[in-house]
């Protein structure tokens, strides 16, 4: 039996980035978003999986959503995993990598494996702030970011 897609069924996430970050993404081949979470469930650290979308907001002066990529798997990394295996994959650059990760040295990481990224025509400004820890999206929103009826 098929699973029916519900309108408040999460479809994707939005994480903020900054603008040098997401030209570096978009440069990689077999791109990785890589983020600590603020939360994490040992039994479900997120939930996110396989065939969401990750939209990318401008956190600095745009405050907009600037593009987006399928979700093509989930997973979890600690740095130095990161650093021997993704670092040329991932959003930032090693030495950037290496400041973001300052004292967290253990603590596992969100690796988001991302298909094509997708810059948008027109940037989507959101008309309330995003913090670092993102926002799921449901379908309807999902919908209507990407202009679909």
């Amino acid at each position: 039996m098929t699973k029916m897609k519900h309108e408040n069924e999460i479809a994707g996430v939005i994480y903020p980035l900054n603008k040098n970050n997401f030209g570096i993404l978009k440069e990689r081949k077999d791109p990785v978003y890589v983020k600590f979470l603020t939360r994490t469930n040992s039994k479900k650290p997120t939930k996110l999986h396989q065939g969401h979308l990750l939209f990318f907001y401008l956190s600095g002066e745009n405050k907009s959503i600037v593009g987006y990529s399928k979700i093509k798997e989930v997973f979890f990394k600690t740095p130095s995993e990161i650093k021997h295996n993704y670092i040329n994959r991932i959003q930032m650059e090693e030495e950037q990598f290496n400041s973001y990760i300052l004292y967290r040295e253990t603590k596992p990481l969100l690796l988001l494996g991302l298909d094509e990224i997708i810059g948008l025509k027109k940037e989507i400004p959101l008309d309330h702030p995003l913090t670092m820890t993102g926002q799921y999206i449901f379908l309807n929103e999902m919908k209507f970011l990407l202009g679909v009826k």
